[in-house]
């Protein structure tokens, strides 16, 4: 049977802030700090600007969320690695000045518990997950790589577009004219992620002469955005 160990706020945290440095492409820096009954994240980062203003809105705030999260497991593992379920997180502020977001997220302390990384909790990850479901973090340096950011922005799209795809599903028969428009919104946006990945000078493009399985970062963010939208194509086709 699996353990959690309830976090402590005294043995486990100060009330000062610890500045983390996540980095990436979003240039991430986080302060994390502790009183009373909550730890309050708060991460800067360079803001998403390619799509419109609605859904750049909700992808920073999705990529906030999760920058934040890592930067609380990376503050609560020290130089380890934790998994933790994290239950009760609530975004209490945010802001977007010039090229940079900015949003705040608080976690009661409570409702953070902590496992052993390779412990495989059955709490759901982001994409799964209810508004109110327990959430699992871990600590993983790959999701701060520049290709790791790029996967978790198609991720985000995916559950942005898949609420909307649900919530077209509500109205029974659903109109042809909305199925369209939402086709027309599904194209246009994973279009410019499309954009965004194939004009990104850093991103490595080197596969493996020897294997023509082997592939660059480009060329597999690209399959992964692919396939994302043809998932969603089908959501909406059946």
């Amino acid at each position: 049977m699996k353990t959690y160990l309830f976090v402590l706020a005294i043995a486990l945290a100060g009330t000062d802030g610890d500045t983390i440095d996540l980095g990436g492409l979003r240039k991430v820096q986080a302060t994390v700090s502790a009183a009373d009954e909550n730890y309050s994240i708060q991460v800067h980062f360079l803001a998403v600007a390619c799509f419109d203003q609605a859904t750049n809105r909700e992808m920073n705030l999705g990529l906030g969320r999760s920058f934040a999260f890592q930067a609380l497991a990376r503050h609560l593992a020290g130089k380890g690695d934790v998994e933790l379920v994290v239950s009760g997180a609530r975004t209490i502020g945010s802001e977007q000045s010039g090229t940079s977001f900015s949003m705040t997220l608080a976690v009661p302390r409570a409702g953070v518990q902590i496992a052993a990384k390779d412990a495989h909790s059955s709490a759901a990850k982001h994409d799964e997950q209810a508004s109110d479901a327990p959430e699992v973090v871990t600590t993983d340096s790959s999701v701060l790589t520049r290709k790791g950011q790029y996967e978790k922005m198609i991720v985000e799209l995916g559950v942005m577009l898949q609420k909307e795809i649900k919530a077209s599903r509500a109205d029974t028969p659903t109109a042809a004219d909305r199925l369209d428009a939402l086709r027309k919104r599904l194209n246009a946006t994973f279009g410019k992620l499309e954009q965004e990945i194939r004009g990104d000078p850093e991103l490595t493009n080197l596969g493996s002469d020897l294997d023509p399985n082997s592939k660059g970062d480009r060329d597999q963010l690209l399959d992964g955005l692919a396939k994302m939208r043809q998932k969603l194509h089908h959501e909406l086709d059946h």
